[in-house]
């Protein structure tokens, strides 16, 4: 047992460690009440060795724990001064740090300050970055007993807001590409608020942010975990000060699939112009991209991208004041009843609560070269338009070679009572007939003249109802032949959910609405 005790389980530490508990055992050594303890215990031969190193361990535990509470006794008022020069020195932060602080030791020796304000300009008190409701300053174990001589560790920000203006933007931008991490900066529980002068443009709920420099790597990295267009997400990006000094960032949003690997080359070191490429893989889709970036646009295109094993080429732009995204699509073949299918990610996705952002405005133009699976039309252009949080389908055409085709001349989706519904006015023109009835196998007697049809329908996706609201046969408009269909379709019990993938379902109920339209 005595050799068991005699061991030195120090040696392992590092020097820094040894040297400190050396100082600190040779100061305990000294100590008046110290040494009348250790005469005493040998003066005692009863007392054991267990009990001898049960005392010591005493004595050393309060000796440090004494020394981890020496920053308590600090001069507050000018600590408020000198933590404010090492956030500035250290970590190129201009925080205005309040005289709210309070100096705690677990999990580790740190300053818990509250509201606290950041700029982003580092000589002057403007362009406010944030207000910090929680701001904790963790500190070196080093040399606590001389508040002249603390280095801060880390910092970690709590409950607090930020404000993402143009010159916040800047600032940051340049903070995280030109600077080493040597320590870390946490972030966690907090808000961004993207701003337009005073105008707030949206809101982003971070849960966490850690910044940090990989000194293996020679990069700064930061992670960050938060919501965006009321989804998850997590960006991970990546400035590396070596070789082509990229700047690379992962973003994944995982309820909806949807990720994002982007590379970022600087073209000029003096003008706002970058070269970009991006590899985005989302709903069954591999699209990757080539990007132009200039101060206040882009120019995009792709390269050899794949949508639903084909290949697709697309090109377009996107403005930043205000965001408005334009592209053009080109996809040789798909399978359209495979994406309108209600159990598909798009219904998924459009179902979500406010998943069209109102500030984000779109107009994306799809020519689809033929249709995969689908005998009833080849080809399509599609044109989907967002704006003000709306989704609109309006002027999409569809095409067949063989009868004629059919244009939605307007679309809206909505929610009511928790349900999705799509209401569109749909135009069906019919330039052979006999190949119309034909496809549709309707019946020799009821081949009457037909040359058009336009109806109002409203389509239930979440019970999968369907319901005619208006309807005209060649122009002629009848409120009997839509109260007729919607019999016919109630009585037909067709699910749309169920059955819009289902092309013999859907020419069995046509064949029954023009029968029972031509009776009358």
């Amino acid at each position: 047992m005595y050799k068991i005790f005699k061991l030195k389980p120090w040696t392992k530490l590092t020097s820094q460690v040894k040297s400190y508990l050396r100082k600190l055992t040779s100061e305990i050594k000294h100590h008046p009440d110290v040494e009348k303890i250790t005469s005493w215990i040998k003066a005692d031969p009863k007392v054991s060795l267990f009990n001898k190193l049960v005392i010591l361990s005493i004595i050393s535990l309060f000796a440090i724990l004494f020394y981890l509470l020496t920053p308590a006794l600090y001069d507050y008022g000018s600590l408020q001064k000198q933590l404010k020069l090492h956030l500035l020195n250290e970590f190129n932060l201009n925080i205005n740090v309040s005289n709210n602080i309070q100096y705690k030791i677990l999990p580790s020796p740190h300053f818990d300050i509250k509201n606290s304000v950041i700029y982003s300009d580092t000589k002057f008190n403007k362009n406010k970055l944030g207000e910090l409701k929680n701001l904790k300053l963790y500190i070196s174990s080093k040399n606590l007993h001389d508040q002249k001589k603390i280095k801060l560790k880390s910092i970690e920000i709590k409950n607090s807001l930020f404000f993402l203006n143009e010159e916040n933007k800047k600032f940051l931008f340049f903070y995280f590409n030109n600077k080493n991490f040597n320590k870390n900066l946490i972030i966690r529980k907090s808000k961004f608020f993207l701003k337009n002068k005073d105008n707030i443009i949206s809101i982003f709920p971070i849960k966490s942010i850690n910044l940090r420099y990989n000194k293996k790597l020679f990069i700064n990295e930061v992670f960050i975990n938060g919501i965006a267009f009321n989804s998850d997400f997590n960006l991970n990006v990546k400035k590396k000060f070596q070789d082509n000094k990229s700047l690379n960032f992962g973003l994944k949003f995982p309820k909806i699939n949807l990720s994002i690997e982007n590379t970022l080359l600087s073209l000029n070191d003096t003008d706002q112009k970058y070269k970009a490429y991006s590899i985005i893989n989302f709903f069954g889709a591999e699209i990757k991209s080539e990007f132009d970036i200039y101060e206040n646009s882009l120019d995009y295109k792709s390269n050899k991208s794949i949508v639903f094993n084909n290949q697709v080429d697309f090109y377009g732009s996107i403005a930043f004041k205000p965001f408005y995204l334009k592209s053009n699509i080109i996809l040789n073949q798909i399978n359209l009843i495979k994406i309108l299918n209600n159990n598909s990610l798009f219904f998924k996705i459009i179902d979500k609560e406010n998943f069209i952002h109102k500030n984000l405005n779109s107009n994306i133009s799809l020519d689809i070269k033929n249709f995969s699976k689908d005998n009833i039309f080849n080809k399509a252009k599609i044109f989907i338009e967002t704006q003000d949080g709306l989704i609109k389908f309006d002027n999409t055409l569809f095409i067949s070679e063989k009868f004629g085709y059919l244009k939605i001349l307007n679309s809206n989706f909505y929610k009511k009572n928790k349900e999705l519904f799509l209401k569109s006015n749909i135009f069906l023109n019919i330039h052979n007939k006999k190949n119309f009835y034909n496809i549709f196998q309707i019946q020799k007697k009821y081949r009457k003249d037909l040359r058009n049809i336009n109806f109002e329908v409203e389509f239930n996706l979440t019970s999968g109802k369907i319901k005619i609201t208006k309807f005209q046969m060649n122009n002629n408009t009848s409120n009997d032949l839509a109260d007729k269909i919607n019999n016919v379709i109630s009585f037909s019990n067709i699910d749309v959910n169920k059955n819009l993938n289902n092309w013999i379902v859907l020419k069995r109920l046509l064949n029954t609405v023009i029968a029972e339209i031509n009776l009358g």
